[in-house]
């Protein structure tokens, strides 16, 4: 297949790489013969040897063909001129902190450190003997992770931290009396969840909210090496349990991905909007089994890996390209994966992601890699209807990219690529589960519970027969009234469809419902709490949906529209006009969950088929009447 697109001077080819046939121009076109033809050779195919990947999803014919838009190797001045447009539309949309905010923030994470090191002085003190210079002088300082590490938060996001506690200082007292030590300050709410698999404390604190994660360090560090460059070096992990390790890893891989990619600024627009379209689009959620922060930061850092040269917008043009059409049975890595070191002592007990080895690792659908030792895989949560949703999402995103028209970057809608998830407008059948609570603490505690085990409920209800699943991972609030003695509460939903409709009257979900009751009724602080929350497990029409959903969608739909920034006008920068703005009615083409047939539109069509009746004229040129339909 050969598809033209002229651009005002320059001529593109592109040409689209099948599995049957391999479209190959041996010669440019001027000159290159007698008749002007591009010559083709069509390649034998090969025989896949070893077992069929099971883990893929069938969407690659559903794919747009490729070529829709020229994506340039190098970018050009009026690239990053583009890019600014977009990245201010995105400000609009997805705003960074401001000056107050920054200064809030670090206010209270000195406050923080503060306090901290006066608890881990009194514990040595008071516990282990230590002389009041050596305990205070043992207390690290608190390091940034996460997105602000990276530099691609946004307002809102919650800061992620790390305390480093010297070999004296005990998960277990972290856990618990230095937490009764910050319920103790004014201002502060923190809810500890030592049994997470990363454990970590949830702190708001003057309006900031803090996730702060703890290692114990087996060894005290040298004085004379800084902190930061201290954990770098693997050696730092030598006897160092697994809850350590991970946390500690979190800031290492953070560090790690600044290094590989090539230019920082490029990389950090182009995340901050992979960020924003993924939460607008309901997939932004580790918890839920789809990606979570770390996940997108390394996809985004392969893609400015492997084109150093490319201005944002190009780079997230070759994101969605490059993901749509990737086979998940390999897995995403920034730089070779480091091996296990079973025979050096201290290194024993750190397990590399390795699925040759692993038996756990072979059944990870999309994973992707941290670059440092040891690899981990941060998309163990991954199920199949969550990988279904991730790349059918993509699929979406590549084929807005390519919309219609499309031939050059400026006519590309960003807004429409990051449109807001229409979820009740799409689903006639949900799965609800409302969570009441008579205050905040008890709240925190129980939607945290519910919400780590709700991926196994989505689990059950993938066994139902002709059922398209969909979970949300939008907590949606439930304002509490006077007469009752729920103050706090939100509604968690997953959407149910069914492919033939016979089937949605026979359908029997109480088998999933009383699996999932089973777990919730499970929670080792349940009877703690007795009295003072519930949890309401149900199965709803869109027709008796409670008013807090439809309201909080149409809102956030709305607002979104009135704010469409994503094509400003310039006086520099030529554009077409701005697309109307979209209505409340959701848009009829696509399914959410399942992409139907990628058409490939009435431009691609009408070119396509005259491009097979001969495009060349005589002197090798393109013929006059495909220019003007190409322009």
């Amino acid at each position: 297949y050969h598809y033209i697109y002229v651009s005002t001077t320059p001529l593109y080819i592109v040409m689209t790489i099948r599995e049957d046939a391999e479209m190959k121009v041996e010669n440019p076109p001027n000159g290159s013969g007698e008749d002007g033809n591009v010559p083709r050779k069509k390649s034998k195919k090969k025989k896949s040897k070893g077992k069929k990947n099971t883990t893929n999803t069938n969407l690659t014919n559903q794919l747009p063909p490729a070529g829709h838009i020229f994506v340039p190797e190098v970018s050009s001045p009026d690239d990053y001129k583009y890019s600014e447009v977009l990245l201010k539309g995105l400000e609009e949309e997805f705003p960074q902190e401001n000056p107050q905010d920054t200064e809030l923030r670090q206010g209270v994470l000195e406050e923080l450190e503060r306090v901290m090191t006066e608890w881990m002085t009194k514990v040595g003190m008071e516990e282990h003997n230590l002389p009041e210079s050596e305990a205070r002088g043992s207390a690290n300082k608190l390091l940034l992770l996460g997105s602000f590490k990276l530099g691609a938060a946004y307002l809102g996001s919650d800061t992620d931290i790390l305390c480093i506690g010297p070999p004296h200082i005990s998960r277990e007292a972290f856990f618990s009396s230095f937490v009764e030590k910050l319920k103790q300050l004014s201002d502060v709410d923190c809810l500890a969840i030592p049994d997470a698999f990363t454990p970590i404390i949830k702190i708001r604190m003057r309006g900031v909210n803090i996730d702060l994660l703890f290692a114990v360090l087996p060894r005290i560090l040298d004085t004379s090496v800084s902190l930061e460059d201290a954990l770098m070096d693997d050696e730092v992990l030598r006897d160092m349990d697994e809850k350590s390790v991970r946390s500690v890893n979190g800031y290492r891989a953070a560090v790690k991905i600044l290094q590989k990619v090539p230019n920082h600024d490029t990389f950090r627009a182009s995340l901050r909007f992979v960020k924003h379209w993924a939460i607008r689009r309901g997939i932004y959620s580790n918890v839920l089994g789809f990606f979570g922060g770390i996940t997108w930061s390394l996809m985004v850092a392969k893609i400015c890996q492997m084109h150093p040269d490319l201005a944002p917008n190009w780079i997230l043009v070759r994101f969605f390209q490059h993901y749509s059409q990737w086979d998940w049975s390999v897995p995403v890595v920034l730089g070779e994966i480091q091996p296990e070191r079973p025979n050096e002592k201290g290194f024993s007990h750190l397990k590399v992601w390795n699925p040759k080895t692993n038996a756990g690792d072979k059944h990870h659908a999309m994973p992707v890699i941290t670059p440092t030792f040891p690899a981990m895989n941060t998309t163990h949560n991954v199920s199949s209807t969550t990988q279904k949703l991730l790349v059918s999402e993509l699929v979406r995103a590549y084929r807005r990219c390519c919309h219609g028209t499309c031939s050059t970057l400026f006519e590309i809608d960003w807004w429409q690529i990051a449109e807001p998830l229409r979820f009740f407008s799409r689903w006639p059948e949900v799965v609800s589960i409302e969570v009441l609570a008579k205050n905040e603490e008890v709240f925190q505690k129980v939607i945290g519970w519910v919400e780590s085990k709700l991926r196994l409920l989505v689990r059950e209800l993938e066994s139902t027969p002709c059922a398209k699943i969909r979970p949300n991972p939008r907590q949606y609030r439930i304002k509490g009234s006077m007469d009752t003695p729920w103050r706090r509460g939100c509604g968690l939903f997953v959407g149910v469809g069914y492919m033939q409709v016979a089937m949605k009257h026979s359908s029997d979900l109480r088998g999933a419902f009383n699996n999932f009751i089973n777990i919730i009724n499970s929670w080792s602080e349940g009877a703690m709490y007795e009295g003072d929350y519930i949890v309401k497990l149900g199965r709803r029409l869109r027709s008796t949906l409670p008013n807090y959903t439809m309201e909080a969608e149409e809102v956030e739909y709305k607002q979104a529209g009135k704010r469409r920034q994503f094509m400003l006008y310039s006086a520099d920068i030529p554009h077409p006009q701005l697309p109307p703005t979209p209505s409340s009615k959701p848009a009829q083409d696509e399914d959410d969950t399942f992409m139907t047939p990628a058409n490939s539109g009435d431009f691609l069509s009408t070119i396509e088929e005259k491009l097979d009746k001969g495009f060349w004229d005589k002197k090798g040129g393109v013929k006059d009447t495909i220019k003007q339909e190409a322009n």
